[in-house]
């Protein structure tokens, strides 16, 4: 799950507090955090023992490289900086 925040907007709140407590809830077994201001940045959260805690960082000109588990285990790897194409 990935949720992209605006600094300084109404819903940062929800997506760094109540969307985290949420989803660790349910299971989710990562959750991204996407700042595209000021800089294009990633945090990536991992569930444990029933929350999440910081596992990675990475700003723009970084690259991330995360694990994922689907029907098998694969990497992404990306530099944040790519994000801002879409914005």
């Amino acid at each position: 799950m990935a949720e992209v925040v605006s600094p300084g907007s109404g819903s940062e709140r929800t997506d760094r507090v109540r969307k985290v407590a949420e989803y660790a809830a349910l299971g989710v077994p990562q959750y991204w955090i996407v700042e595209l201001d000021p800089r294009p940045r990633v945090q990536v959260l991992v569930l444990a023992d029933g929350g999440y805690r910081a596992a990675q960082t990475a700003e723009a000109g970084v690259d991330l490289t995360v694990e994922l588990e689907a029907d098998k285990q694969f990497s992404v790897t990306f530099d944040p900086a790519v994000l801002a194409r879409f914005w």
